[in-house]
């Protein structure tokens, strides 16, 4: 093949130099149907390395280069040119005989840039260059061996030893989930540097295991060579069972594993390190990790913390977290370990197409969007004949992923594969295709097939061909379905997604947004749709009031109480869990709201648990063809503020041990629901004094905190993120106002009477300020300072002391208030005298901490007799 526009590689190792030459096609495929070249380089390398680029015809050559994306071309001479800055490590020298491109000591950034080159006698060849200069990777999958992952998820907990089968089961579909995951990161692509590593770690209860070599990091090809057959070997605690581990949870062990002994403890700057953490139970084995208030720690059974995730010194390891569950108490652990809402973290219902899609699918593209993996379409199918996904892909993708991911696993002979492109069948290079039980994978890489183009109509063809189903897949009830998925891995497209500025609790509202681009150059001309996929019920709340009769199967790879009670149900009373079937859907269309950013906001979070948001753009324009994109990003919806209420909380004291019982609740949209059960790694009691915290789920909503002091300290008390009591350990019973201070301001009309009204016949406008104390849940004293104005530049100023009552009138919290008070008020041009004063008011709680009220008012000064009528509007905060 004739190949006019080269590229050569050298990397200077002390005095050896080892050229890699990469070739590209003809002048008109001159950029391998795109018109971006990307390379990775390793940051801060006192070794340098280059590229040499040129033209297969020979010097001398005319050069024109620009710095940026987008960018402008101008001319250069015999030039040393910096990219990015003057600091940066990155530069390029011109002679008319060659571009060399220099990397040294370089800074960690994304460098892209524009080349044009014109050989003698020919025309320019424009081409962009992207280089990403990153410190080498070191990523640890942190996967869950217990016995749940040899289970098939459609079967029911009463015939757990059912699912002890060879093959098929979760931990089969997770072996597959990882092979794909690391096939698309390989040494042999241009994404990957010579010192990126991979390691794995296996948990279960206490149990955790290096499995020989995969003890250590090992070079991802190396790794990539050895993880399937090592996934396959017996578990260290089972070494003469095939079956995985009977022996619980505990996330915390896997965790702690990967950082002491694969990092070392601490953070290593000089790498990017990342742990990807899969597991489908909740913890219920030390190590634990315990994320409350702001801690983030894996502890030991008796409390002693392990190690504190949030230490300085571990600040820059990244946790990724993938889970297979939908109770909340479950995927808030999750989030929480990922880093809160900031972290990345994914959960699915529980089938095997969905967690294959989440690891191999969407967590490869968050991790390593650097390369800007974006999914271009995807769509679940029943299976037939001929199953197809049909999508346009843009200009200059670099290269194109096609996934089959079944639900079930399917004999390899069963179906084969099309791939067609503007109507035309592809000849497929059968060696590219990676076959296993639960997936099929495709791999289009346009930098090496210059004959193809990525811009145009594809059709992505499974057909149904002879075989026959697998024996285990009596296990899974149902018919047999595909997820068909297709993968730009794209330099140009630039897409971000976000769901909510914090936490998203039920309840509130929260920003849906897309930022959109190309080349740096905002995308204004998409159409950008969300739609929000939600729970009919919340899952803890169910169970917090499932009528369970008899004890909880006693299994531990049920997990806490909330898997326990699940799997009563479904062994008892499957009928009570009909409603866990049932999504409801939304669709936003979001507009655009300048600089490619599409946002609407969303207001229908009702329940707290998992929420689905899936985003579709699509756009055409010239500089990019027609475009289409698909994101699916999990949304854990948090618990509301609890409802602190006194009949759900008991205390007793034995010795130095003080018992504090509770069942907490949140309020959504009218409605209250039990916090339910799974949170006991969320509960957290911190004050001077206190020793140690022992924290019970009883089963239905119902948690002891066990908190072991010296006499009857003043404390705090924690669920997750939000303190839900302070005082004395003593009155944890009482009657509690958790926001006790709050401070208002109001404004509106005046209006004259009697004396007042002959005097001054026009009202004018009034504003008040006030601070107050709540006494009780229904009874405060307020404070309220105001100035009331009339016509002709009259006024009142009024300090006035409240008692006010307060009371509600339904649970979409809508209140009454009646307060009556007196105080000192100060006419203009007359003396101050006593009075006093009557409020009605009617309030709305727009959150737990902010009140709005429509108000109106009676004043009475019986020395001037002057009396006035005021009406308007009030907004506390509660402090």
């Amino acid at each position: 093949m004739n190949n006019p526009f080269h590229l050569s590689t050298v990397v200077a190792v002390v005095a050896l130099c080892l050229p890699a030459a990469h070739l590209f096609g003809q002048k008109q495929d001159v950029d391998f149907a795109t018109s971006t070249f990307v390379k990775h380089f390793e940051s801060k390398q006192a070794a340098s390395a280059t590229l040499t680029i040129g033209h297969s015809s020979g010097p001398p050559y005319t050069w024109r280069f620009c710095d940026g994306s987008p960018c402008s071309l101008s001319g250069v001479g015999a030039v040393t040119r910096a990219i990015g800055g003057p600091s940066t490590g990155v530069t390029i020298a011109f002679t008319n005989s060659g571009a060399t491109l220099t990397v040294v000591n370089a800074v960690e950034g994304d460098y892209p840039f524009t080349l044009g080159c014109t050989p003698s006698g020919m025309g320019e060849i424009i081409r962009n260059y992207r280089l990403i200069v990153r410190p080498a990777l070191r990523m640890i999958f942190v996967l869950d061996r217990s016995g749940s992952m040899e289970c098939a998820p459609s079967a029911s907990a009463a015939s757990w030893p059912g699912c002890i089968i060879s093959t098929g089961h979760r931990w089969d579909a997770l072996k597959t989930g990882v092979k794909n995951f690391v096939d698309k990161f390989q040494t042999e692509n241009e994404n990957a540097l010579a010192n990126d590593s991979m390691s794995v770690v296996y948990f279960s209860g206490a149990t955790v295991a290096p499995a020989g070599s995969f003890g250590s990091l090992m070079t991802i090809t190396d790794f990539n060579a050895g993880i399937t057959s090592n996934m396959s070997s017996p578990p260290a605690q089972n070494a003469s069972d095939p079956v995985l581990g009977r022996d619980g949870t505990s996330i915390g062990a896997g965790v702690l594993e990967a950082i002491n002994s694969r990092l070392g403890g601490v953070e290593n700057n000089s790498f990017r390190e990342v742990i990807v953490v899969f597991t489908d139970g909740e913890e219920n084995r030390a190590p634990n990790v315990v994320t409350t208030g702001s801690t983030r720690e894996i502890q030991a059974a008796d409390g002693t913390v392990l190690k504190n995730l949030n230490a300085s010194n571990l600040d820059d390891i990244e946790i990724y977290t993938v889970g297979v569950g939908t109770i909340p108490a479950f995927t808030t652990l999750l989030q929480e370990l990922a880093g809160g809402a900031s972290g990345y973290f994914t959960t699915t219902a529980g089938n095997e197409i969905d967690f294959l899609g989440e690891i191999s699918g969407n967590a490869f593209n968050e991790i390593f969007n650097k390369f800007s993996p974006q999914h271009i379409k995807f769509e679940r199918q029943a299976i037939t004949a001929a199953n197809t996904l049909a999508f346009n892909c843009n200009k200059n993708v670099s290269r194109l992923f096609f996934e089959a991911h079944f639900n079930r696993p399917i004999s390899r002979s069963l179906t084969k594969y099309e791939i067609y492109h503007n109507g035309v069948k592809l000849l497929l290079d059968t060696s590219k295709f990676l076959f296993t039980p639960f997936l099929v994978t495709y791999t289009m890489n346009f930098q090496d097939l210059p004959e193809y183009t990525s811009e145009g109509a594809w059709e992505f063809k499974m057909l149904i061909e002879q075989g026959s189903y697998d024996p285990e897949d009596i296990y899974h009830a149902g018919p047999l379905s595909v997820k068909l998925y297709a993968t730009a891995d794209d330099h140009e497209i630039d897409m971000v997604t976000k769901v909510g500025n914090s936490p998203v609790v039920a309840g509130s509202k929260a920003p849906i947004s897309l930022t959109l681009s190309h080349q740096g150059k905002p995308i204004k001309n998409a159409v950008v749709k969300a739609r929000i996929i939600k729970p009919s019920v919340d899952v803890s709340d169910l169970l917090a009031r499932a009528q369970v009769t008899g004890a909880l199967p006693d299994d531990p790879e049920l997990g806490t109480c909330a898997g326990r009670t699940l799997a009563w149900l479904q062994a008892n009373n499957p009928g009570a869990l009909d409603s866990l079937k049932i999504y409801y859907g939304d669709t936003l269309t979001l507009p655009h709201k300048g600089d490619g950013k599409y946002e609407a906001i969303y207001g229908d979070w009702a329940v707290s648990g998992v929420h689905k948001v899936i985003f579709s753009v699509v756009a055409e324009d010239a500089a990019y063809g027609k475009l289409e994109r698909m994101k699916d990003q999990t949304v854990n919806v948090r618990i509301a503020p609890v409802l602190f209420k006194q009949k759900e909380r008991t205390y007793n004291k034995d010795g130095r041990v003080s018992y504090l019982g509770l069942r907490p609740q949140y309020e959504s949209e009218g409605r209250t629901y039990f916090v339910g059960p799974g949170y006991g790694y969320a509960f957290s009691v911190k004050g001077a004094g206190v020793e140690k915290v022992t924290v019970n789920d009883e089963c239905g909503g119902k948690y002891g905190l066990s908190v072991q002091a010296e006499g009857d300290p003043k404390v705090k008390v924690y669920l997750l993120d939000e303190e839900i009591y302070r005082g004395k350990l003593s009155r944890f019973d009482k009657p509690y106002i958790k926001h006790k201070w709050g401070i208002s301001a109001h404004a509106g009309i005046t209006s004259p009477l009697g004396k007042l009204d002959s005097l001054y016949v026009n009202g004018g406008f009034y504003a008040e300020i006030d601070a107050a104390y709540q006494l009780t849940s229904n009874f405060s004293l307020e404070g309220r300072g105001g100035y009331y104005g009339f016509d002709q530049n009259f006024y009142v100023l009024g300090a006035t002391l409240y008692a006010k009552g307060q009371f509600p009138l339904s649970s979409s919290g809508l209140s009454m208030s009646l307060a009556a008070g007196g105080g000192i008020y100060k006419p203009k041009n007359t003396d101050s005298s006593g009075g006093y004063s009557l409020r009605l008011a009617l309030h709305w709680a727009a959150t737990s901490r902010l009140d709005l009220s429509l108000e109106g008012g009676y004043f009475n000064l019986p020395t001037p007799d002057y009396q006035f009528l005021t009406a308007g509007l009030g907004l506390r905060y509660r402090l």
